[in-house]
């Protein structure tokens, strides 16, 4: 029996991990080091669990991990798939949809259905495609 792919959780799916994109962004460009001069006294401490530079290099190596993935699944695309999602989720200024169907040369009804088309074939290359 072949399960039916339910469209409108699937470009839900899609969306949620293309908006994470610019966020991943910003933190991606933070530096992973916090550089503090040491502060020395005689006061006992008490003992610190973890160790917080190795886990913002582990965050930051995630981050870039991220992004690199949703940069590839983008890579996947067609061209006008591609570059309405770019347009959509990957800019750091974010742009209305009248402008990016300016950008693309197309109205912004056919932008609409041009990015719903977009989000299931990201999904697809993604593989983050939602059954019933």
């Amino acid at each position: 029996m072949i399960k039916e792919a339910d469209i409108k959780q699937t470009k839900e799916n899609a969306r949620v991990i293309l908006k994470q994109y610019r966020s991943l962004e910003r933190k991606a460009d933070r530096s992973p080091i916090d550089l503090r001069s040491p502060f020395i006294d005689d006061m006992p401490k008490a003992p610190t669990r973890g160790n917080n530079l190795e886990d913002a290099l582990v965050q930051t190596i995630e981050i870039k991990e991220k992004i690199q993935a949703i940069e590839y699944a983008l890579s996947r695309l067609s061209l006008m798939s591609r570059q309405v999602l770019y347009y959509t989720y990957c800019v750091k200024e974010i742009m209305t949809n009248d402008e990016i169907a300016d950008n693309l040369g197309v109205a912004t009804r056919t932008l609409n259905r041009m990015k719903s088309e977009a989000l299931l074939e990201f999904a697809d290359v993604f593989g983050i495609v939602a059954y019933r």
